[in-house]
């Protein structure tokens, strides 16, 4: 399921996961977009720029940028993510499907579901969502 990976990005943000897990990032979602540009599009949104190398099973992402602004602006801490750090690993397990027809709608898309995913991710840490 796609919000899955949207949610695991943003633990990552938070600090709550050391990477994310992807399927194949070279794999096609949508009508255009690959799997990789979907993921850089989710952390770009938390102020968060990756980098990609590697292929297939091998592939992977890292930290190459961040806009300070923008993690302050969402309540996240530049101290927990480092430049270089591998935040994103190819699992070759996973698979993920996006079905959607308007690629011009695409960071509308994105941005909505990395709220919620933020919004998830800080539910799951606070202390009155474990009762």
């Amino acid at each position: 399921m796609i919000t899955s990976l949207p949610v695991q990005i943003a633990e990552v943000a938070l600090g709550q996961r050391e990477h994310a897990l992807t399927g194949y990032l070279s794999s096609i979602i949508g009508t255009e977009t690959t799997l990789r540009d979907f993921v850089r599009l989710c952390f770009a949104e938390l102020g968060i720029e990756v980098a990609f190398s590697g292929k297939d099973a091998h592939e992977k992402g890292v930290v190459i940028d961040m806009d300070e602004e923008r993690l302050a602006e969402l309540g996240l801490s530049p101290d927990i993510i480092r430049f270089g750090q591998t935040i994103v690993r190819a699992d070759t397990n996973t698979g993920y499907s996006l079905d959607f027809n308007n690629e011009q709608h695409l960071d509308i898309l994105v941005g909505e579901l990395m709220v919620l995913a933020l919004t998830t991710a800080k539910d799951k840490r606070s202390p009155s969502s474990m009762n």
